[in-house]
């Protein structure tokens, strides 16, 4: 396998390493996290194109190292600079060596395993629409013994793709970054930089730990600025649907220039997000000759008349390996149109292309003036990371660029990955956006990239929910990645099925209020694809389940979601997920059996670290039902049934007159 071969490659530089790799390193001790190993942590680079045996292999390549101690943890950064003036593909490593045999190696929140034999233990997005990424899906790798869990993660900003593994052969825990060294760049020429941080997290439930405290070190990152949540509305208006309020509808995408809906919006307390595709420009084709020349022909002729989003296509145009645009023409079932992919960059240079704009400074001007003029509530930008992974080779765009370059994985030839350019226009966007008190609702956020999180207010995934007719849902570690990435934002999810057979109906709104996510509709197919609130016969089927079931969402999502369950579950096997806690008294618990069979269920809870009061009532809120309670010492017991792949939510709220616990000092 062809990732198999690099990392023996890697393997084999940490084996040889000392001699010629000390003077690529910097080594700082590391008070709050007193440990050889972390005493003995260092950047190192290599140069993955050249011969890995070879002594010259890193010739020119110099490092600068910077440590810093802060808040109980250590924070290091690295640039590393090319001097002999050549393109070159480098990768950059943060090294722990530490022997981790026998540890846990956590893929994400729940899912951990041994650490043991010879193969590297990593959580990577191998292949993102056919296009190769070696990144890790979390921003942080967390590994812990029966002691305490050591954790290294990469900060929000600057934004940057990595790779965590832990390597048993060499016994190391590295951050890897991927970079692409070109003096072409005028922002950072023959160099790049990357920083991570590290800190130590008790060894239960180590990941969610982590996770928890890497939210209180990047507060602003994962800061709510959206107040009530609900449902999703695809570009429908809202108008026509009878009794809409029992929907429950909180966001609207609305088509550009589908301004005459928006009063019916505010009215009924709807906010509006204008769309905008900024990484795409979907071409008409005039005639039957659908290639490639036919439709960069007609661009031309379109710019050259004036069309300025042809005009800031072709100068915001990625230009593929083989220097051709990118174009993508296989057929699309729902349209004729063939998307151009562009870079979003505000920043792309327009030097030479006679007043025309870029694509984002085109998008970006549009929003501003459809903002201003109809009081939107802010923008909806669809498919985040669509396009994303794709690779530039057009030097005119890494010129400009503010972001590191990279290479592709096979030929190591070094380019731009096509999502900071939608990275740069969505962070100069909300930016705006904030300063206006308006948000960004962004479609596709967090299916494999992380990098978005400080920047989209209202994140939301489309997902079809029926493969070839079979039953699919939203696996648990792809539900938690989203939820983990929107820490206590709102998620909202759109289903694409055929909603005909409602017998999975039930279902999916009770899986979305598990991990506190608003279950809305899109398309649904008759023969054709069409929008589900169009359908009376479909929604008012569906409206008990929209009234039963968003309110209590919205007590979850208003609690906010809580990483560390501070909760023991018999059996194990049964998921649990905490939202709010003791001391605001919104405190509740989603609980999943998904056995086939009944299970009795006793859930454990800590009133020091729930900061819960110690005579409380519980109540199941799907049923309606009071639960059973026990208290002992500083916990207290909780016993219910769940049937086969039952769910549960339930609720704590003190007694009257009983002060909360107090937490730990």
């Amino acid at each position: 396998m062809r990732h198999g071969r690099v990392w023996r490659v890697v393997t084999n530089i940490g084996a040889i390493g000392v001699a010629c790799l000390m003077g690529l390193t910097g080594c700082a001790s590391m008070s709050p996290l007193a440990g050889r190993d972390i005493a003995l942590a260092h950047w190192r680079a290599r140069d993955v194109a050249a011969d890995a045996g070879s002594g010259a292999a890193n010739a020119g390549l110099k490092l600068e190292p910077v440590n810093r101690a802060a808040r109980r943890s250590l924070e290091s950064s690295c640039v590393v600079i090319d001097s002999t003036n050549a393109e070159r593909a480098v990768t950059l490593a943060y090294v722990i060596p530490i022997d981790a045999t026998g540890w846990s190696w956590w893929d994400d929140p729940d899912r951990g395993r041994t650490i043991t034999g010879d193969k590297p233990f990593q959580n990577i997005v191998d292949y993102y629409h056919a296009e190769p990424v070696f990144m890790s899906y979390y921003p942080m790798a967390v590994i812990s013994n029966g002691a305490s869990a050591l954790c290294i993660a990469v900060p929000p900003e600057p934004a940057r793709v990595v790779r965590f593994l832990y390597d048993p052969v060499v016994k190391e825990l590295r951050a890897e970054f991927d970079f692409g060294l070109s003096p072409t760049p005028e922002h950072f020429p023959s160099r790049a930089d990357a920083a991570v941080r590290v800190f130590r997290v008790g060894p239960k439930w180590a990941f969610r730990r982590a996770l928890a405290r890497y939210y209180s070190l990047y507060p602003e990152a994962f800061k709510r600025r959206v107040g009530e949540g609900g449902i999703w509305m695809p570009f429908q208006s809202i108008e026509p649907i009878e009794r809409p309020e029992d929907f429950h509808i909180a966001f609207r995408e609305v088509a550009y220039g589908d301004w005459a809906s928006l009063a019916f919006d505010k009215q009924h307390g709807v906010r509006s997000y204008v769309y905008v595709e900024p990484q795409t420009n979907w071409r008409d084709l005039r005639g039957n000759e659908r290639t490639y020349d036919q439709y960069v022909k007609q661009l031309r002729e379109d710019a050259n008349k004036g069309d300025r989003k042809a005009q800031a296509t072709l100068v915001s145009a990625v230009e593929r390996e083989d220097g051709r645009n990118d174009l993508y023409l296989d057929s699309i079932a729902w349209t004729r149109s063939a998307p151009f992919g562009a870079n979003a960059d505000p920043d792309v240079a327009t030097e030479g292309f006679d007043g025309w704009p870029n694509k984002g400074q085109y998008e970006l001007q549009q929003l501003r003036s459809a903002i201003v003029e109809h009081s939107l509530d802010g923008v909806y930008v669809d498919s985040m990371e669509g396009w994303g992974a794709m690779r530039n080779y057009r030097k005119a765009h890494w010129r400009t660029t503010r972001y590191p370059l990279t290479f592709h994985q096979e030929t190591k030839r070094v380019c731009l990955m096509s999502f900071w350019g939608t990275h740069a226009f969505v962070k100069q966007l909300t930016t705006e956006l904030h300063e206006h008190n308006t948000l960004l609702f962004g479609n596709g956020a967090f299916h494999r990239f992380w990098q978005l999180a400080p920047y989209v207010d209202i994140p939301g995934m489309e997902y079809g929910w029926f493969t070839e007719g079979k039953w699919t849902p939203v696996p648990d570690w792809q539900f938690l990645f989203l939820r983990a990435m929107s820490a206590q934002r709102p998620y909202l999810l759109l289903m694409n099925n055929a909603f005909e057979d409602a017998g999975q109906m039930e279902e999916y709104f009770q899986r979305s209020l598990f991990y506190g996510c608003y279950p809305s509709m899109f398309h649904g197919h008759t023969g054709t694809s069409v929008p589900y609130f169009s359908k009376p016969e479909w929604y008012n089927r569906d409206r008990p389940l929209f009234m039963k079931y968003i309110p209590l969402i919205q007590k979850l999502d208003s609690a906010g979601w809580q990483p560390v369950p501070y909760a023991e579950v018999e059996p194990a096997e049964i998921r649990i997920e905490r939202f709010g806690d003791g001391r605001s008294n919104n405190l509740a618990f989603t609980l999943h059996n998904s056995a086939a069979d009944t299970r009795s269920v006793v859930v454990t809870l800590s009133l020091r670290d729930l900061r819960l009061a110690r005579r409380v009532a519980a109540t199941e809120w799907i049923t309606g039902r009071d639960v059973p309670m026990r208290a002992r010492g500083d916990t207290v017991r909780i016993a219910l049934e769940l049937s086969a792949n039952g769910y549960a939510v339930v609720g704590l709220k003190a007694i009257a007159d009983n002060l909360p616990v107090q937490p730990r000092p």
